[in-house]
């Protein structure tokens, strides 16, 4: 019924005082990703692990990665991150001056992914669609964990299908 799902899980929902045994948890029930979210304190008002943390991560787990980078410009850092060919890089339609640009740019290094935020209309993604290969959809505003969904994403969700 559900094909092509991959699971990726997110590390801003780990306990970072055991991560170490985290990782081999997920290693063990075979998730597909491990899911850095990036959050720079000007798109989204918290801030998360820089790419120095995740080099250490990455180093201790042969996980591939996803990067979802919730920040302004998001190719101001791009090159600050190790990447596989077989790494996810999101991206967000509402932090990009010039999308296509840097769609182009992570398709070098990378899969690429374009992520919207619940108040942004699928329209705003209809001239890059074929050029990425994964969407996000927020279910929740960027920022926090924890939130309750916003339930007209699910209306989004059936959109974009």
């Amino acid at each position: 019924m559900y094909k092509n799902i991959k699971l990726s899980a997110s590390l801003m929902c780990a306990d970072w005082l055991n991560l170490k045994n985290e990782i081999q948890q997920l290693e063990e029930n075979k998730i597909d990703y491990i899911h850095y979210d990036v959050i720079d304190g000007r798109y989204a008002p918290d801030f998360t692990m820089g790419s120095s943390i995740i080099d250490l991560v990455t180093k201790s787990t042969n996980l591939p990665s996803h990067y979802h980078l919730m920040v302004e410009e998001p190719m101001r850092i791009f090159d600050r991150f190790k990447l596989d060919k077989n790494d996810i890089f999101t991206i967000h339609q509402e932090t990009s001056k010039n999308l296509h640009r840097d769609i182009v740019a992570v398709k070098e290094k990378a899969r690429v992914a374009l992520a919207l935020s619940p108040a942004t209309p699928l329209e705003h993604m209809e001239y890059v669609l074929e050029d990425v290969e994964n969407v996000l959809l927020l279910t929740v505003n960027p920022g926090f964990m924890s939130q309750k969904m916003i339930p007209q994403i699910v209306r989004k969700i059936d959109n974009l299908k």
